[in-house]
């Protein structure tokens, strides 16, 4: 009995030993791909970014960067399936910047981190238009540069020099900065604040009826 009693503790913490150790491979590996992650946006950034840049120059420079990098990649993945789980479930900087398979949602996520490693602060704003599903219509960044918000649309490659809010209020005004082909549908009419670093919110929280 005590043999049992002894062989089933042993069991268990040969059981419990291999949990603790699968899961600090795990963090391990994890580890290892955030600083994979961050390396490589560093050097992007260090590619980009002039030093003695202005907080806006440097917001132009790597929404530019980011439209160049994911334009050709988008024509190629756009209708292609998912390659795993990772690819939609996960889907790591390094895996957008791969593919960018998720158009805008791809170029936000991209421009998010390149921002964040430059040291700019910045928040994503979802838009709705009145044929959206809910989980909005088009992704864009507003980003903290020299003491303001400037609403940016890395997809089209547009840095407005106001806040998503401003752009939509005087849209008539501001959408001739957009490049031909932009969907006028994407108006800023009716936006929401996700995630952001600093407040107040400047989107405007109403969806179009």
């Amino acid at each position: 009995m005590l043999a049992q009693r002894s062989g089933g503790l042993s069991i268990k913490s040969l059981l419990f030993g291999a949990v603790l150790g699968s899961l600090a491979v795990i963090l391990a590996v994890l580890h290892v791909m955030a600083d994979y992650e961050d390396a490589l946006y560093d050097q992007i950034v260090a590619s980009i970014v002039q030093p003695d840049s202005s907080e806006t120059q440097k917001v132009v420079a790597l929404t530019a960067a980011t439209h160049v990098l994911l334009e050709d990649r988008f024509k190629v993945f756009a209708d292609k399936s998912y390659v795993s789980f990772r690819d939609w479930l996960f889907p790591s900087g390094d895996v957008q910047l791969m593919d960018g398979r998720g158009a805008c949602g791809s170029h936000e996520h991209v421009l998010g981190l390149l921002l964040d490693r430059a040291g700019i602060d910045f928040r994503g704003a979802q838009m709705y238009c009145a044929d959206s599903n809910p989980w909005g219509c088009h992704a864009t960044i507003e980003a903290y540069a020299d003491g303001n918000w400037i609403a940016v649309d890395p997809l089209y490659n547009v840095v407005f020099p106001v806040s998503a809010a401003e752009v939509g209020r005087n849209w008539d005004t501001y959408k001739a900065l957009t490049p031909l082909g932009y969907d006028m549908k994407y108006k800023y009419a009716a936006c929401a604040t996700r995630i952001g670093p600093r407040s107040p919110r400047s989107c405007r929280r109403s969806r179009p009826s």
